[in-house]
């Protein structure tokens, strides 16, 4: 949150005249996301459109709403809410990576496998569990159940900092030998 602040501080002084603005394109209807989102932007001094597009919205849809943000000067970053059967390489890749906070879309996710992590947009639920560790030299990480782009960040991310990486998903029925490592 402290980081979040001190960017958007600079930010700001560097562009008086920009006001930092992230839209969030939701499709379904759990409204504490947009509760939490509107807290948290408030806090750190940024201004949030929340999209509500009906639930049951197509991916054809989505994009169409994604390509719209993409080109709107006044939005720095956008962020997806949607149920998963939505996040489709089609979706997540359809963002501009200059404006994918969520780090999700192939050109970040490619930045980051390939070393360039400080020219990219990391997935931040892997940023979070990687402050939460450390010293990993050597040792072996468990990851159950991170599938998809943000596992593939944190595996990428776990690596790096020397750690060996083994995955299984929650039901596999080699969790148990896993676990024993």
């Amino acid at each position: 949150m402290e980081k979040a602040k001190k960017s958007l501080a600079s930010l700001k002084r560097e562009n008086p005249r920009l006001e930092p603005t992230l839209a969030i394109i939701q499709a379904h209807n759990d409204h504490l996301i947009q509760d939490t989102n509107k807290n948290f932007a408030k806090e750190v001094g940024l201004r949030v459109i929340h999209i509500c597009l009906p639930e049951g919205s197509s991916k054809e849809e989505i994009v169409n709403e994604i390509l719209r943000l993409n080109e709107d000067p006044n939005v720095q970053g956008l962020a997806l809410d949607l149920p998963e059967s939505l996040y489709s390489s089609k979706v997540l890749n359809a963002v501009k990576a200059e404006k994918d906070v969520d780090g999700l879309s192939s050109v970040n996710l490619g930045r980051l496998v390939h070393g360039d992590a400080y020219n990219c947009l990391v997935p931040p639920a892997a940023c979070a569990v990687m402050e939460l560790l450390e010293d990993l030299v050597g040792k072996t990480v468990l990851l159950v159940g991170a599938g998809g782009a943000v596992g593939a960040a944190l595996q990428c991310m776990l690596q790096r900092e020397g750690a060996v990486t083994v995955s299984c998903q929650w039901k596999a029925p080699q969790l148990q030998t896993k676990l024993s490592l």
